[in-house]
């Protein structure tokens, strides 16, 4: 709850009260609350015989007060099987093999996170309404936003099948596992045209695959005083919408600044939240060769160009730079991770680094903007065309950007995000208990960590590593604040 207004009588903390304010038009309140109860319902049956065979089944259901009375409650089965087959007779004389174990699993879960309320009307007071002759503002309500009486749980439903072993008295491990999960009923904010004025409905949108591999390798011995610790892990996932709950096909997401609207679009047979805008063929040298850049049939596809301004390519060869001509620019989702971890000991010392990557997506540089002129541009600009053969990557700079170089959505904006950063790494020593005894300690170890501390990428950007406001609006970089490079001496004590 909250309200406001203005000219206090008088300016000062100890007097800020509404009832002080002397101007009764800027008077304003509002409130609200939000309510949610989730009722769950849960069992699980486990079997197991002789430590070779495993089975579990799980049946659960919730029902969600985010959801109206026709689709309260979602049910959720899940099963899983196992085989140990290093029991197994035939495989007791392969002495390298420790452990063996084949797995499958089939499971379903929900998705509730919408917020409360979606499913039907609701009325929001604090807007003022100008009544009379007079012109009296008065406090009045309005509905809050389009209700959707049909909404129901977005469901996942994934089938596992993987391996874990060991090896060598278990010093080297490995896990595989190979998914395809399948989400439908997606929970999204449905695109609606401004003229309706209000805030648009969470519809169940659709339905998205996602398939790919995941494996671990891990090593763990002592040789003498050395201790070795190793990890590598990676992962590769395939993602396709199947389908779109709408005559379009499509979904539109995130925008940016005026003009640069959908730069992420949820589309059937696409990747989600892909980026979608013009594609680029270079910069306009000169006269000649925007005279030369023709359609099929002969007209001139950009006659208004100058030199310096960027070529936007007519996908549909109709002579016409318009939206029929864009198309997928890139994919701010990484084909592959991989993920790094590095322990070693040493008589009293220990060490460990992490490294991560992503590799294979692309970030829509969002800084490249041109409405900010009260802003500062990055260095990029000073690459901008300013005469034949300076540039064929980075248009000219003009007051009003009469060829939309910067306005439009393109792949000028797209750069590789792929990068390996060094998460961790840290450095300890522990004092001998001999030495620490003797100050009433019984264990004293000082370290120094750095974080972040380097980072291998090709993006001109702060930081490789965006992220995601929502589901639409992915890989978008707003000129984030980057992640830090920290450095930190400590001391562990026990006593």
């Amino acid at each position: 709850m909250g309200g406001k207004k203005n000219d206090l009588i008088f300016n000062d903390f100890e007097h800020a009260w509404i009832n002080n304010g002397t101007d009764e038009d800027s008077y304003r309140s509002w409130g609200g609350a939000d309510e949610h109860a989730l009722l769950s319902y849960f069992g699980r049956v486990n079997y197991d015989f002789d430590g070779k065979y495993v089975f579990e089944g799980v049946l659960r259901a919730d029902g969600s007060s985010n959801f109206g009375s026709n689709n309260r409650f979602g049910y959720f089965p899940a099963f899983s099987a196992g085989w140990v087959m290093s029991k197994e007779e035939f495989l007791q004389g392969f002495t390298p093999l420790s452990f063996l174990k084949l797995r499958f699993g089939w499971g379903r879960n929900g998705n509730e996170a919408i917020g409360a309320f979606k499913y039907t009307s609701l009325i929001g007071s604090g807007s003022k309404y100008t009544f009379g002759t007079d012109e009296v503002i008065t406090l009045g309500s309005n509905p809050v936003g389009i209700s959707n009486p049909d909404l129901k749980w977005e469901t996942s439903e994934q089938t596992n099948v993987g391996v874990d072993a060991r090896f060598l008295s278990d010093k080297l491990t490995f896990t595989l596992d190979l998914y395809n999960k399948k989400t439908k009923d997606l929970l999204v904010v449905a695109p609606i045209p401004g003229y309706i004025g209000n805030a648009a409905p969470t519809v169940n949108g659709g339905s998205v695959s996602n398939k790919g591999i995941e494996f671990e390798l891990g090593y763990k011995t002592l040789i003498n005083d050395l201790g070795i610790n190793a990890n590598l892990s990676g992962a590769y996932n395939k993602n396709e919408v199947l389908s779109i709950n709408n005559s379009e096909g499509k979904i539109y997401g995130a925008g940016l600044a005026v003009g640069m609207y959908n730069i992420c679009v949820m589309e059937t047979g696409y990747p989600i939240a892909y980026f979608w805008g013009y594609k680029t063929a270079g910069v306009f040298q000169n006269e000649q060769q925007i005279q030369n850049y023709k359609s099929s049939d002969g007209t001139v596809i950009q006659p208004n160009a100058k030199p310096g301004d960027l070529i936007w390519v007519d996908k549909n060869d109709d002579g016409t730079i318009d939206d029929k001509d864009r198309t997928m620019i890139g994919n701010p989702y990484p084909d592959f991770t991989l993920g790094i971890n590095l322990g070693l000991t040493y008589k009293d010392f220990d060490f460990n680094m992490f490294w991560y990557g992503a590799f294979g997506q692309e970030i829509f540089k969002g800084t490249r903007r041109y409405d900010l002129p009260m802003s500062n541009w990055d260095a990029s600009v000073l690459e901008r065309w300013t005469g034949e053969g300076t540039s064929n990557s980075h248009p000219r700079v003009t007051i009003n950007d009469p060829n939309q170089n910067y306005f439009r959505v393109s792949d000028f904006y797209i750069e590789d995000g792929s990068f390996l950063r060094l998460k961790n790494i840290t450095l300890g020593y522990t004092l001998p208990q001999k030495f620490s005894q003797k100050v009433k300690i019984s264990k004293l170890r000082i370290y120094a960590t750095a974080v972040n501390l380097l980072t291998f990428t090709k993006y001109s950007g702060f930081d490789p590593e965006i992220g995601a406001k929502w589901a639409l609006d992915v890989g978008i970089d707003r000129n984030i604040y980057p992640q830090p490079r920290t450095f930190m001496f400590g001391v562990n004590l026990s006593f």
